[in-house]
């Protein structure tokens, strides 16, 4: 049997992964519990647990250090990191101990029981899937179908931390160096399966989202800036104009000031 520790200092997030934990797995987990990130590093190395689901902000010890512990004693458990907060920082570090999911709070169930579905497939026999994730950087050292494989889980894993880290300062280099790539051959890999290069993406991203805030009076083009990755207002202006033709104050203007033509 496959055995599960959920640390997280808040009782009912162990309670909500617990429950979408023991409704899609009977009789196939042990499921243990702890409340900080010492109490997770201990019941970890005792009982040689499988998988860990990490709150990443708890009291003694947080959940990226208790992480580094428990892999340092149990390399073949598997990580899965727990936040309220979509903060690139926190899944650079996630990723960079092979962490198998970085997950936002509240847990959804089908994301929670697909990563328990495949940590109990690899756990049985080591699989394909599981060969490709261990799979040593970098990609062009593999066997051609298992470099593609990784290939394309980089720029899908990727994309997704644009997705949800796009307002951080992120750097091509710091994502390359996030997956041990040089830029050019991380860039190959992103536009390969995304259709662009990481650097439009992330900008094409971002000014989509500045045109969401720019609909709220309430918040001021500065702040506009900042919200989606952009600190001086200059050049966030410079490169909203570069991809609308409008500044964003002709963008907000054009929205609330423009002709009724009905």
């Amino acid at each position: 049997m496959l055995k599960v520790l959920i640390a997280d200092d808040e009782e009912m997030s162990r309670s909500v992964i617990s429950h979408i934990l023991s409704s899609h797995f009977k009789n196939q987990l042990i499921l243990l519990e702890a409340e900080n990130g010492r109490e997770a590093v201990s019941i970890a190395l005792a009982e040689k647990v499988n998988l860990v689901f990490l709150d990443i902000e708890m009291p003694v010890l947080d959940g990226i250090h208790a992480g580094w512990e428990i892999r340092r004693q149990l390399p073949e458990v598997k990580l899965v990191f727990l936040t309220a907060y979509a903060q690139f920082s926190y899944a650079k570090q996630a990723i960079s101990m092979g962490a198998v999911e970085y997950l936002i709070k509240p847990a959804d169930e089908l994301e929670t029981s697909a990563i328990v579905r495949k940590t109990l497939r690899q756990h049985s026999v080591p699989s394909e899937e599981e060969f490709l994730q261990q799979a040593p950087m970098p990609t062009h050292s593999l066997p051609a179908r298992a470099s593609q494989a990784r290939a394309a889980e980089i720029a899908k894993e990727a994309r997704h931390l644009l997705d949800t880290g796009y307002m951080n300062e992120i750097s091509i280099e710091q994502m390359a160096n996030l997956y041990h790539l040089s830029v050019p051959h991380f860039n190959k890999i992103f536009k390969q399966f995304n259709g662009t290069t990481c650097k439009d993406y992330l900008i094409n991203l971002r000014v989509e989202k500045a045109k969401e805030y720019l609909k709220n009076p309430k918040v001021n083009i500065r702040e506009v800036g900042v919200l989606v990755g952009y600190l001086d207002p200059n050049y966030f202006s410079r490169i909203f104009k570069k991809k609308t033709g409008l500044t964003p104050i002709e963008y907000r203007n054009q929205i609330f000031f423009m002709p009724d033509n009905h």
